[in-house]
């Protein structure tokens, strides 16, 4: 870039002098953008691109696909695939040329990997002291049972699992897998009956028969269903003893 002179001189003796003429020459930087590297997804979820300019280039959008862009003039858009894209071309440009420059453009791939759906499944109530085999249906591909919703432990990767004796009420979490996708998680819940245990005793052991109907201290233990064995004792409520 610069000012040029040009110069014509006339051959000597003409008695003319020269004449002179400029220019000046602008060269402007020529635009140039990246959309990044290609990239992997799971339907559903946002991918963030990863785009890069230079030269003249000021300002970009990205274009492209059936989904939607968050922000589409940023150069870490995120894309979000719509229902049933697969593999979508994703576009960046440059917006404004610079004459004579031309609008500089550039794509990369992204792929969009179907993600499971999640599973169903069901919990169940036991007594305490005992466990109960799980069972999970309308997977399409690697079963996962976790223990916890958030890095919790792998238990199982079938579609049943078997818990351990369990005491208390316990949640576990299913979800199924396809590739490097993961549906959401389905919680099923073992709900624990404590074991009951009361204590049952009259006052007295011996009794007068035109006595009044003694009454009998219970303590510990829960609500539920009293019965005799021999038969003899009448329950005015089988529910509270």
């Amino acid at each position: 870039a610069g000012t040029y002179t040009v110069t014509n001189s006339i051959a000597a003796g003409g008695g003319c002098a020269a004449a002179s003429a400029f220019t000046t020459v602008v060269i402007n930087p020529a635009p140039a953008v990246n959309a990044g590297v290609n990239q992997t997804v799971c339907s559903g979820n946002p991918v963030t691109m990863t785009g890069s300019m230079s030269g003249g280039t000021t300002s970009i959008t990205w274009s492209g696909g059936l989904g939607s862009f968050s922000n589409p003039s940023l150069l870490n858009a995120v894309y979000t695939p719509a229902a049933g894209e697969t593999n979508v071309e994703l576009y960046i440009s440059s917006n404004t040329p610079i004459s004579p420059c031309t609008v500089a453009i550039d794509s990369m791939n992204l792929v969009i990997n179907p993600t499971p759906v999640a599973p169903i499944a069901s919990g169940g109530t036991i007594c305490q002291g005992n466990n109960l085999v799980l069972s999970a249906t309308d997977g399409v591909a690697n079963y996962k049972w976790l223990s916890a919703s958030s890095g919790g432990s792998l238990l199982a990767t079938t579609s049943t699992y078997t818990t351990p004796v369990l005491n208390s009420t316990t949640t576990y979490y299913v979800q199924d897998t396809l590739g490097s996708c993961s549906s959401s998680m389905t919680a099923v819940t073992v709900n624990v009956i404590p074991t009951d245990n009361p204590a049952f005793n009259y006052s007295s052991s011996t009794f007068c028969i035109t006595g009044t109907n003694p009454s009998p201290i219970i303590s510990g233990g829960f609500t539920g269903t009293f019965s005799s064995t021999p038969a003899g004792i009448v329950f005015v409520s089988t529910s509270t003893g």
